[in-house]
């Protein structure tokens, strides 16, 4: 599955695990796999927001995790 095309209907939010200033974290659950994972929901605001994020998803790539 392609987690970049996820949408609401494809998930259930567990619970909220914490938030921010970009937005929030979530535990949530693939319906179709019943796979586990951590989703952050990022509030893009202005083009220095998406860039930051951008920068968070490009270092969070490098990370060596079951989670990730």
């Amino acid at each position: 599955m392609d987690l970049s095309k996820l949408t609401y209907a494809d998930i259930k939010v567990l619970k909220k695990l914490g938030h921010g200033a970009q937005g929030r974290t979530f535990h949530i659950l693939l319906n179709n796999t019943k796979e586990e994972f951590a989703m952050k929901k990022v509030d893009y605001l202005a083009d220095e927001d998406i860039k930051r994020a951008n920068e968070e998803i490009e270092q969070m790539k490098k990370l060596k995790s079951r989670f990730t």
